[in-house]
């Protein structure tokens, strides 16, 4: 009996710190949670009719998107963290973004856009737990999706 009931309470004190460790670092790791707010098909350009779009002639589909994105961390980021910036990426190669701007930010959140191809980037130097960016644009693309992508160090993504 004896050798049961020890068995058994360093069975509970291992499965309690392991249970411990696993919470404390799934908890703890941080985030980026992005919010599709509006995820619209404005213009279907089908039959090949001339549309036009701030003077513009459309070749594809016009979208229009619309992202929240909030990091939340226990620890702030820097420029050392990132090897890829914080990113929109279109799966279309020949994706044509207009008026891609930040509606909101917080206040210690100052990020500038740049487009890059098939690419919208959040160019920062830092970022803080609760940093919250409200971005959206209109897009001349063919599929109409669009993903986040990044690689901070030790931060996953999460899309509601």
């Amino acid at each position: 009996m004896g050798f049961v009931s020890d068995f058994l309470s360093h069975f509970w004190a291992v499965a309690s710190i392991i249970i411990t460790i696993y919470c404390f670092v799934t908890v703890r790791k941080p985030k980026f949670i992005v919010i599709n707010k509006v995820r619209a098909l404005v213009v279907a350009n089908q039959n090949n009719l001339d549309i036009k779009f701030r003077q513009n002639n459309l070749c594809d589909n016009l979208y229009y998107e619309r992202f929240l994105l909030c990091y939340i961390g226990a620890n702030d980021t820097n420029v050392k963290d990132m090897e890829i910036p914080l990113s929109i990426r279109s799966s279309d190669d020949k994706v044509i973004f207009h008026e891609a701007e930040i509606i909101k930010s917080s206040s210690t959140f100052l990020p500038k856009l740049e487009i890059k191809s098939n690419e919208i980037q959040v160019a920062s130097q830092s970022l803080k737990n609760g940093d919250v960016l409200d971005l959206h644009f209109y897009a001349e693309s063919k599929t109409g999706k669009f993903h986040l992508q990044h690689r901070y160090f030790n931060v996953e993504k999460k899309i509601k």
